[in-house]
Order: structure tokens, then sequence, then C-alpha cells
């Protein structure tokens, strides 16, 4: 064997073990996730919501036409996931995009197909597809978290860290939720992984993916053309003209990345569904605004509400969020402007709907913005490399802290409260 042969051979095991270890940590990671947190939410309702009046799978939703649980059983094992948006998105798992119920239809259909699909091969009953499917994209998601550290941030150990902490994370039961914030954040991540090594037909196909999955999945598209240009060395040595042709001639595949947008606006009209800001104002309750004004609304609200704004998880994850983002750029190994557009593009979007009390025109602010804030990878890895660099103690502190905070919101959820 000659030594080019050699080196190629090398660098394929190298290759195979980098990722056989992101594997082994997103993958184990996942399944501890989804069994701690099955055990311990069907225990909390065995011993308290036995109390209730009702069965578990329909406590949010008692008049939802989801696929019923038949035994005890079912009903405790997956009856305590069906809150809040879960219930919908099981709705359109099983009846798909109807124009005679328009409120379900403001979620992308990635999630309900992932579920439709893996119905197709596991016998029973439609949640345990839906829970296989986040299980398995929640694996996903943390292992390409883990190569995107190694890789993009050029840290494997954060990887570890980071996976961790997303484990971790007091909301981060939702990403084994019959929801989307586990496939959204798949496929955020895996569009990222390829935009830091180059392959650009995978980020576009990606980003379609979570556009898919979210409508808020265009803002990829900004994102991949800064690290395109960041890859290509700007438009420094070579002049404007040749630099613009060197990045053109290799991410053209990014041309094809709004495509997921156009094709669900297209899905829409052919499926007749009403559009998403009417459905949003008249089933959801929320309206659209640009996202100064969606900021000014919500520091507003926490201005004139302070006890109740101490108390609201979503708007703490606002303030979080935006002591979070200075911290991004002054801290050098943070610094990457891609990342600092994910984000600051991601909340830009998420303060810009904003909710009225339901079944009022009385405004109050950015509800569920805790659990959109799952997706903010950049700042959990940030989080992670805070964490590991304290002492044993405070790290033991805040790691405790952090489980308890999600044993207590899961807890909730399970109880058909908290967080919607």
């Amino acid at each position: 064997m000659n030594e080019q042969a050699t080196w190629q051979r090398h660098l394929r095991l190298r290759l195979s073990d980098e990722w056989e270890r992101a594997l082994r940590w997103g993958t184990g990671a996942s399944f501890l996730h989804r069994l701690a947190l099955s055990a311990w939410m069907s225990g909390v309702w065995l011993l308290v919501g036995s109390t209730f009046p009702f069965p578990p799978d329909a406590h949010t939703a008692p008049g939802a036409a989801v696929p019923p649980l038949d035994t005890a059983a079912e009903q405790v094992i997956f009856g305590v996931w069906r809150r809040w948006d879960a219930v919908h998105y099981l709705l359109l798992a099983s009846r798909w995009y109807t124009a005679e119920d328009p409120c379900p239809t403001v979620f992308g259909p990635l999630t309900p197909l992932g579920f439709r699909l893996f119905d197709t091969f596991i016998p029973g009953p439609l949640d345990l597809a839906a829970m296989a499917f986040e299980t398995t994209c929640f694996a996903l998601a943390m292992t390409l978290l883990y190569r995107l550290c190694a890789v993009y941030y050029g840290d494997e150990g954060l990887g570890k860290w980071s996976v961790a902490v997303t484990t971790l994370l007091p909301l981060s039961y939702f990403f084994q939720a019959p929801m989307s914030e586990s496939v959204y954040l798949a496929a955020a991540l895996g569009a990222v992984y390829c935009g830091a090594t180059g392959r650009w037909v995978g980020f576009s196909l990606l980003t379609i993916l979570a556009t898919f999955a979210r409508g808020q999945g265009v803002i990829l598209i900004l994102v991949g053309i800064v690290m395109l240009v960041r890859i290509r060395g700007g438009w420094r040595g070579s002049g404007p003209v040749v630099a613009a042709w060197n990045i053109i001639r290799s991410g053209w595949p990014l041309a094809f990345a709004p495509l997921g947008f156009a094709v669900l606006i297209l899905f829409r009209r052919v499926a007749g569904l009403p559009p998403l800001d009417t459905v949003y104002r008249e089933c959801s309750y929320v309206f659209v605004v640009n996202p100064v004004e969606g900021l000014l609304i919500n520091l507003r609200w926490a201005a004139l509400n302070p006890i109740d704004a101490i108390r609201d998880p979503d708007t703490l994850a606002l303030l979080g969020s935006g002591l979070a983002f200075p911290i991004l750029i002054a801290w050098k190994p943070h610094r990457r402007p891609a990342m600092l557009g994910y984000t600051l593009g991601h909340l830009a979007v998420f303060v810009s709907k904003i909710n009225w009390e339901y079944g009022t025109q009385t405004v109050l602010h950015t509800q569920s913005l805790a659990r959109y804030t799952l997706v903010l990878f950049p700042v959990t890895i940030m989080v992670a490399d805070i964490v590991r660099r304290l002492g044993r103690f405070p790290r033991l502190l805040a790691f405790g802290c952090s489980a308890a905070g999600l044993l207590s919101f899961s807890a909730m959820y399970a109880l058909g409260g908290g967080i919607p």
C-alpha cells in the first residue's frame, strides 16, 4: 500500500472514530433523556394526576379529534405528552391539513410527516411513532451539536459539555414532546455543519427541511451567505469581482435554499388554506409586528407587570438572551458572525409575534418565547463553555439547579400546566 493510500485510510478511520464518539454521545444523551423524562412524568401523573377527574390524554384538549389512547397504560405513558401544541401536531399527523380546521395549519408539515412515516413502520398508537421520531431527531441534533463543536469551534471537549447542558436545560423536555423543537434543531445544526465544512448542497437541502419544520428556517439562508463569504476569505486579496465570482462558483446551491418557503406558500394555496396571518389572528390570538416594536411591547409589558414578569419564563428567557448576546460578541471564541446572525435573526422573529389575551384584544407579550429560545444553540454552547470553566462545586450547583428546573417544569407539563 503506497503512502497516499495509507494516509487516506488513516483519515477515513479518524473521521469514523470522530463520528462514532459523536453518535455515542448524541444517541446516549437522547435515550437517557427520554427514559428519565418518561419515567418521571408518568410517575408524577400516577402520584398526583390520577386524582384528576379526567384521563391524562384529555387534560388540555378534551375536544381534540386525535386518535384515542385505549388503555390505562397508554394514557399514562403517552397521554402526559399530549399538551399544548403537541395535540395540534398529532391532529395534523392523523387528519393532515384541512381548510375545515385551519387552526393547526400554522405548524409546518415536516413534524407530522415524520410521525406518519414512523407510524408506517412502528406498530401501536400514533403517539409511539411520534415518540420514536422525536427521540431520533434529538439524538441526531445532539450528534451534530457534538460534531459542530469539534469542527467549527475546534473544541471536541466543548461538544460533550454542550450536549450535557442542552439535555439538562429546564425546558429540554420539549425536545421529546411531539412538537417541532428537536427536528428543527437537528436541521439547523445540520445546515450549519454543512456550511462549516463547505457542503453547500447539503446546506440548502437542510435549510429547506428546517423551513418545512418552521417557517423561520429561511433565516439560515443569511447564515449560509455569511459563512460562505467568511470561508472564501471575503473580498480581500483578489479584488471584489474575482472574489464575488469565487463565492458564486462555490455557493451557487444556496440559490435553491429559498425553495422551502416558496413550497410552503404554494402548499397552503393548493390545499385551500387561509393566509397564515389570518390563522394567527383568529385561532392563536397572535399578531405580527416589526422586531423593534415587538421588543418594546415585551419590555413595556414587563415594566407594567414587574411581579408577573419575574415569574414569567418567557420574559426571563428574553432578558437572558438579551444579556447573552453581548457576551457572544465580546468573547472571541464565540464571536462568530454567522452564529451572531443566527441568534439575532431568530430573536427578531420571536419577538415579532405578540399575543393577545386569549379571546380578547388585550395586548400581552410574546408567549412561548422560552420554548422558542431552545433552538439558540450558539447561546447554549457559550453557556456550556462557561459551565466547564467553573469550579467543581459551582458546576455541580449549576447542573443541580438546571436539573431541578427540568423536573419541575416537566412535572407541570405532565399535569397540563406550565409553559405552552
